[in-house]
């Protein structure tokens, strides 16, 4: 059931808590129609965002589609046919060009980039698990605050608070990618901020992959300017009306 079609709107993403919010303050500002409320036939999607085929999004939208052409986002060569077996997201297939669709993919495999969302949440678990041992083990309580924060635990221990991010990788560690709102939360709140970075995760299965392994390395507190911090993406606000 399509309840409602939606246009992302300018600034997009953002980092919105307030009084009237508990959770979920990763937000997107989104103009919504729901005169294209209809149903179609059932999906197998599993993940709050995905890709759909042209042809089924040309179906839900009706005549507010964009052209196939203005679609850049959908994968080219998508129908409908087969695509219960689609669902996966990947920043590559939003490259406009070779140069940068290279480029996207260089950054994906440096940073450990999990295509697979089965695998991709039981390497953030194993992380996680890991992490809130450590801490625990040190004698903190800790807090998973992931759902409202840009941040994964609150970890304090009398007087000392610490704001704890987890990332999980199969890779070696080296590179990891952290989104705008935890830069800028880095920046505004050291030295409480900790990236512990569990690299060496070993996933075992196909269809139900398994965990295992991993090292934690610990930056406390978090210092960016020790490394280097590349953009992979940027948002462009035009001086139009």
């Amino acid at each position: 059931m399509v309840l409602a079609v939606g246009v992302v709107k300018e600034p997009g993403y953002e980092w919105r808590p307030n009084k009237g919010r508990s959770e979920y303050y990763h937000t997107v500002r989104v103009k919504w129609d729901t005169s294209l409320a209809r149903r179609i036939r059932q999906q197998p999607w599993r993940q709050t965002v995905t890709e759909v085929p042209y042809e089924l999004f040309k179906k839900i939208a009706g005549p507010a589609a964009l052209s196939r052409n203005s679609v850049l986002s959908l994968r080219d060569g998508w129908d409908d046919r087969g695509a219960v077996h689609r669902g996966w997201t990947n920043i590559s297939v939003r490259a406009g060009s070779k140069a940068e669709k290279k480029a996207a993919d260089e950054i994906e495999r440096a940073a450990g980039f999990q295509s697979d969302s089965k695998t991709r949440k039981v390497i953030e678990l194993r992380a996680m698990d890991l992490v809130k041992a450590k801490f625990r083990a040190a004698h903190y309580e800790v807090e998973d605050v992931s759902a409202r924060h840009p941040y994964d635990f609150l970890c304090t221990r009398g007087s000392r608070t610490k704001y704890v991010e987890v990332k999980g990788t199969q890779t070696d560690g080296r590179t990891v990618v952290l989104t705008a709102g935890e830069v800028t939360f880095i920046h505004r709140n050291n030295p409480n901020c900790v990236l512990c970075v569990v690299h060496g995760i070993r996933i075992s299965g196909d269809s139900k992959p398994t965990a295992s392994g991993g090292q934690i390395s610990t930056d406390d507190p978090v210092d960016l300017a020790t490394g280097a911090l590349n953009p992979i993406s940027y948002m462009y606000v035009r001086d139009k009306t």
